[in-house]
């Protein structure tokens, strides 16, 4: 795109397919390009043929069955964000102003495959009012409602293809925000109504899709999106303290978005203050796990910008309540284990374990987490300590050498590894231990056995071994 054809009060723009570095281009949708996108838009497309389903009589024609008037869908949101600036995305967010009715009418033509099936949902209530569709089970083509106001009415619906999904809303006035379910659904009747209670203007764009094999460049502007894009301008649309109080999670995601758009990856200075202005945030802990996890495993976000952003926005409170937090380093890698374990391995590991544990992460990452965690201490000061020992050579550890590589690497003890790791480490710790009970066999030996020991079982071949590495290690550090 021409720097001509960008301007912030341009409300429509033609897309061509000219910019040298990918960005600004239209969206392709055929067999070989966004696949998933072309049934869909053929569906739409043809949607004033879906009849309604009932009949009336007319006095020339008789007996007919009415159709629906056509309905238009648009591309939107982080989606359409993403594919201007040649970023990669998983799924589709869209709009038309087809009801949720409309858009399971129109969804349900013979030509899309598609079936119905059950929401993916624990909420009992919600399931209870789909109990007669099918489960989806391992159906690879089917669609079902995703989303709901708080009092059970839908606002969304999510057809899913061989595991991607397009999640297709009404226009509306309500939160946009897929984490956030308004009290009270609100539908709209206009694309520019939908724009005016979205959080920023890079997400108040809409591309229709009407071509269902081949390009798709109408650009629909109505909040000067395109310039702020382009520039890498964060700008609410409505004020700050009632966007802010519609999606508590917006800020979060603003200092993911400014870690990817803005030009040196930074929140504004405006919008900076207006967050740690926030007195507090009515936020679910889950919730912000999934927003963590999004961030850090995307390929395009740099995870040391990300998290610079939520602690400059004094943000990383909500995330990590007290724990003290490491400042991030250039090289924070895009994975969730690696990078927690280094922003959080200066807490005690019991701390750790159980602010994780309450906050949405698996067992086996909050595990993982922690054995790095031991792994830093023993590695920076307690070399001799027998129970970090343990924890490190015995219990089972569930990550690639690369990866305990590469957090070795960021707390400054890589050559540390391949003492650990690449056969040189044996050990030897005390076969006795005093202390005030008197002398006695080390406890960490009924670790090691599973049991208690007499004198004779410590020649045990698996004691030997696990000595032979302590010594070793002793030796070379």
């Amino acid at each position: 795109m021409k720097e001509d054809d960008i301007s912030s009060i341009v409300s429509k723009v033609r897309l061509k397919d000219s910019d040298d570095n990918g960005e600004f281009r239209p969206l392709v949708v055929g067999y070989n390009s966004n696949p998933v996108l072309k049934n869909i838009i053929k569906a739409f497309n043809q949607s004033n043929e879906v009849k309604l389903g009932y009949s009336t009589i007319q006095k020339d024609k008789g007996i007919v069955e009415p159709t629906m008037k056509r309905k238009n869908l648009y591309l939107t949101g982080g989606a359409l964000r993403d594919h201007l600036k040649n970023k990669s995305f998983n799924n589709y967010d869209c709009v038309t102003e087809a009801s949720p009715d409309e858009i399971r009418k129109i969804l349900s033509v013979d030509f899309t495959n598609l079936e119905e099936v059950k929401p993916d949902t624990h909420d009992l209530e919600i399931l209870a009012k789909y109990k007669k569709l099918p489960e989806k089970g391992q159906k690879k083509k089917c669609f079902y409602a995703s989303r709901w106001d708080s009092e059970g009415e839908e606002i969304e619906i999510c057809a899913e293809i061989d595991g991607q999904k397009v999640f297709i809303s009404p226009f509306s006035l309500h939160s946009k925000d897929r984490m956030v379910s308004p009290p009270k659904r609100m539908f709209a009747t206009t694309l520019e109504q939908d724009a005016k209670t979205r959080d920023i203007t890079m997400n108040a764009l809409y591309l229709k899709l009407k071509n269902d094999d081949g390009e798709n460049g109408e650009l629909s502007d109505p909040e000067g999106g395109i310039h702020d894009l382009k520039n890498g301008d964060i700008r609410l649309i409505q004020s700050a303290e009632k966007t802010f109080s519609k999606d508590p999670y917006l800020p979060f995601r603003i200092c993911l978005i400014a870690a990817r758009y803005s030009p040196d990856k930074s929140v504004p200075e405006n919008l900076l203050y207006k967050i740690k202005r926030i007195q507090s945030l009515d936020v679910d802990s889950k919730v912000l796990h999934r927003i963590i996890n999004a961030a850090i495993s995307n390929v395009d976000v740099s995870v040391y910008d990300f998290f610079r952003n939520l602690i400059e926005c004094d943000l990383i409170k909500y995330i990590f309540p007290h724990l003290h937090v490491q400042q991030p380093i250039y090289n924070l890698p895009n994975h969730k284990v690696v990078t927690l374990a280094y922003l959080l391995h200066k807490n005690d590991v019991d701390h750790v374990r159980n602010i994780l544990g309450s906050r949405g992460f698996s067992q086996m990452d909050v595990d993982n987490i922690c054995k790095l965690i031991n792994l830093a201490k023993f590695a920076k000061n307690n070399i001799t300590n027998p129970d970090l020992i343990y924890d490190i050579f015995v219990k089972p550890f569930h990550l690639s050498n690369s990866k305990v590589k590469e957090f070795l690497r960021l707390i400054d003890k890589e050559k540390i590894f391949d003492i650990l790791f690449d056969g040189k480490l044996e050990n030897v710790i005390k076969k006795y231990v005093e202390d005030e009970n008197g002398r006695r066999i080390n406890p960490i030996y009924t670790k090691i056995m599973g049991k208690s020991l007499r004198p004779d079982e410590l020649e045990d071949a698996r004691i030997k071994a696990f000595n032979h590495k302590v010594q070793s290690l002793m030796k070379d550090l």
